[in-house]
């Protein structure tokens, strides 16, 4: 999780199905041939549903649920380590690619 950034931080877009392995969540996008994205949340949003969704900022997404996501991508897992994440990531939730949520543009169940 991360503290968000007001009006400043990345401001691309990502877009996929929610998924969830053990101790995280992660979109898979069918354009990248279904590459699993580990997501990094802002500090307020928290699991719900028996960790089958994800609450925050007036949203709950679910698992299944087609996402569009405000934020930016990172592949450099030292560096997301360091200064985003910290250390102690569950081995299943390292994908090598990993977005930083800072919004929830849309959100639609299949």
């Amino acid at each position: 999780q991360h503290k968000g950034f007001g009006l400043t931080g990345p401001s691309g877009t990502t877009a996929g199905t929610l998924t969830k392995a053990p101790g995280c969540f992660m979109y898979e996008a069918a354009a990248d041939g279904g590459q699993r994205t580990l997501l990094i949340w802002p500090t307020d949003y928290a699991p719900v549903e028996g960790g089958q969704a994800v609450q925050g900022d007036g949203h709950v997404l679910h698992v299944g649920d087609e996402v569009v996501l405000g934020g930016g991508e990172y592949t450099d897992e030292a560096w997301v380590m360091d200064h985003l994440i910290g250390p102690s990531i569950a081995d299943g939730c390292r994908t090598g690619v990993y977005a930083l949520v800072t919004s929830v543009v849309s959100s639609r169940q299949p």
